[in-house]
């Protein structure tokens, strides 16, 4: 995803777009995502879409997904970011 002409696929340009929402504190720290189902309908993607986005936000250690309860922002910003 660090090469600008490289298209990226779907749940990367997802997982990008939540990154900067909760980046820029529209979903700040606690907060909690849409379900998935609805999150697909709102963003017009496929469920298969959101459930790797949300993976790859995991994977980047900016949400956690509690079964039952949903998935919440619990960092903003990546551990491994530059400091700005």
């Amino acid at each position: 995803m660090d090469e600008p002409h490289v298209p990226l696929y779907a749940y990367e340009r997802l997982a990008a777009d939540l990154e900067g929402e909760i980046a820029s504190g529209r979903l700040p720290v606690g907060a909690r995502l849409e379900g998935e189902r609805e999150m697909a309908d709102m963003r017009g993607v496929s469920l298969n879409t959101v459930r790797s986005a949300l993976k790859l936000l995991r994977e980047w250690g900016l949400v956690a997904t509690k079964p039952g309860a949903g998935t919440f922002v619990i960092r903003s910003r990546r551990p491994d970011a530059p400091q700005a």
